[in-house]
């Protein structure tokens, strides 16, 4: 993770930071802009957050949404082999960093964001995959258009 202050060209040179990342997938250079709240969290570290191992981290988040009551039961369908297996969890067991990801994307999303700006920050290659990746419902995405457009009031 890298800073980098940035200039906007379009507003008399109003300032802003990003965060400048390698995708471990495509090994794209992504350039994120920092809210707020963010760079708060970010300046707390000095920006050198600590590194956690994946694997632990989501033994962390897991752990978070335990104690948080995330427990509702889920049944798990895999099939191997020809044999259908059906299992259940608790919910907060099938939280993970991938999770956070997709509820990034999903949020992005509904707050009205472009798809083709969200496919630069994610690193999906084509809005079909990306609105596949999206967990968004019919009454959200009413209530995303219902926002964004003057039409419905």
């Amino acid at each position: 993770m890298r800073r980098i202050n940035a200039c906007d060209k379009s507003k008399k040179s109003k300032e802003f930071t990003t965060i400048e990342i390698i995708q471990k997938k495509t090994g794209n250079k992504v350039s994120i802009p920092v809210s707020a709240s963010l760079d708060k969290v970010l300046q707390k570290y000095r920006w050198n957050l600590p590194h956690i191992p994946e694997p632990r981290l989501n033994k962390y988040i897991k752990e978070v949404g335990r104690i948080a009551g995330i427990d509702s039961p889920v049944e798990i369908i895999s099939t191997n082999g020809g044999i259908t297996k059906k299992k259940i969890l608790r919910k907060y067991e099938l939280i993970c960093t991938h999770t956070a990801r997709r509820t990034g994307a999903t949020l992005m999303y509904l707050s009205g964001m472009d798809i083709y700006d969200i496919m630069k920050i994610t690193g999906h290659t084509s809005p079909a995959i990306l609105k596949k990746y999206i967990k968004a419902n019919e009454l959200d995405v009413a209530r995303k258009i219902k926002s964004k457009y003057d039409y419905f009031d």
